[in-house]
């Protein structure tokens, strides 16, 4: 089984570096600290940005690690990871059109649906259901609590359409890596793993936070990314 994290952001990303400053973590030092965790497999999925240095990736091959190019893409206001798609093509999806076309050419691709269902902004949410069949799986995040079960409603979209889970650290904080992640029964390879979470030969390892661990990362977020109508969405969790 190969330990893996599909959902990862470094200082590399636009949005949450160059605008919000709030990752202070460079791939590299990801990469070292999933050595020290005995992970096999990342992505680094930045915000509308697909990471393609040659430096990172032959660092993490040197260090044994697995990088599958990645991207956390907007479509429609809601984030959607792509896996194993080209930059310039991952980059330039804007519609469900275009990630229905993409997806259609590049058949090895991996399409994610990251926490769906969560109170953070660009939730899929109802979008998630209406174009399912987009979907290869669905994303229990480690943002979630024994006291708040925010990954709740996506365990019982993904149930119902048969869809695979992974699990991922979506780490935008340097605590956050490791707490959840994916083991894939699956070869060493790209093509390995994304048919294997395909098929969903995988396994999910998420660690729920404490009460303190969820309130200290709602803190650190909402500085950031508090918007009018965060209440509204979080009354709406369960709907």
């Amino acid at each position: 089984m190969l330990k893996a994290d599909f959902h990862i952001h470094t200082n590399r990303d636009p949005k949450d570096n160059t605008v919000q400053k709030k990752v202070i973590y460079s791939p590299y030092d990801i990469i070292d600290r999933a050595v020290e965790g005995k992970f096999d497999v990342l992505a680094f999925t930045h915000h509308d940005f697909q990471l393609e240095d040659k430096q990172v990736f032959a660092y993490a091959k040197k260090k044994g690690i697995l990088l599958i190019p990645g991207i956390e893409k907007t479509i429609n206001g809601a984030h959607v990871l792509i896996l194993n798609a080209p930059k310039k093509q991952s980059e330039n999806v804007d519609t469900f059109d275009d990630l229905r076309e993409l997806r259609n050419k590049f058949r090895n691709s991996l399409i994610i649906a990251p926490h769906p269902y969560h109170v953070l902004m660009n939730c899929l949410r109802g979008k998630l259901v209406k174009h399912i069949d987009l979907f290869d799986a669905i994303e229990m995040s480690s943002f979630t609590s024994i006291v708040l079960d925010l990954n709740g409603h996506a365990r019982k979209v993904a149930k119902k359409f048969s869809k695979p889970i992974v699990a991922t650290s979506d780490s935008h904080f340097s605590f956050q890596f490791g707490k959840s992640y994916t083991a894939v029964k699956s070869a060493k390879t790209v093509l390995g793993v994304v048919r294997a979470v395909k098929k969903g030969n995988v396994e999910c390892f998420v660690n729920p936070l404490s009460v303190f661990g969820l309130a200290r990362i709602f803190t650190l977020f909402f500085l950031f990314e508090l918007r009018l109508g965060f209440l509204v969405r979080f009354l709406r969790l369960k709907q």
